[in-house]
């Protein structure tokens, strides 16, 4: 079995024991996320510089790991030394295509329950999706899965995922899907409920887990 494909499909299926954060250790900051190629090692640290956050006392082990997953940089196998690039880090592939935006403007389309969003993805124009959830209000961060990606995160064809699609939604052309918590493979949230993501930086991929009520700074 590819390593990658082993990790994503442990990741793909959260429990209420992740939830809460796996260890952070001086030899494996990913919790066992990450398997190497190479060797079959699965205690990783990130490659380059150590980052300021991981010091600091404040955040949890969770919240670490949250952090690191948000970087470019790839990840140190430390039974071996081979450095997985980031595009080839679990999180990373499960959830291409999938993007933290902000609501700029929500308007409902008439005669329906249906709302019509633009949402700024971090791109020079905002781009216009159309959700069941008539809660969603402008300035909430919202995660949207662009045409291309696979629904529910990390799935394929195969095993019943669906890969997402420019599509007209009662006469709306909707560039994407907003996101609930079983797209994103998340434990708990309602099917349909557009997951809110405060404070969460515009432009960048979801987090593996319902975050921290902390908000986080863009």
């Amino acid at each position: 079995l590819n390593p990658f494909l082993f990790a994503l499909s442990i990741m793909g299926e959260p429990n209420p024991e992740e939830e809460a954060g796996a260890e952070i250790t001086e030899d494996d900051w990913y919790g066992g996320r990450v398997s190497c190629p190479q060797c079959g090692g699965t205690t990783f640290i990130q490659d380059g510089e150590e980052p300021e956050f991981m010091s600091d006392d404040q955040l949890t082990p969770a919240e670490k790991q949250e952090e690191l997953m948000k970087s470019s940089e790839g990840a140190l196998c430390m039974s071996c030394g081979f450095v997985v690039p980031n595009e080839e880090l679990p999180w990373v592939v499960m959830y291409a295509g999938y993007i933290v935006g902000e609501v700029v403007s929500a308007d409902a389309v008439k005669g329906k329950k249906l709302m019509k969003l633009e949402v700024n993805l971090g791109v020079e124009k905002p781009v216009v999706v159309v959700t069941s959830d008539v809660k969603v209000a402008t300035g909430e961060r919202i995660v949207v899965a662009r045409p291309g990606a696979m629904v529910p995160a990390g799935s394929d064809e195969d095993a019943g995922g669906e890969m997402v699609k420019k599509a007209a939604v009662s006469g709306v052309s909707s560039d994407g899907m907003v996101c609930d918590a079983p797209m994103l493979k998340w434990v708990g949230g309602g099917k349909g409920a557009a997951v809110k993501l405060p404070g969460w930086a515009v432009g960048t991929r979801p987090p593996i887990r319902r975050p921290s009520t902390r908000t986080y700074i863009s």
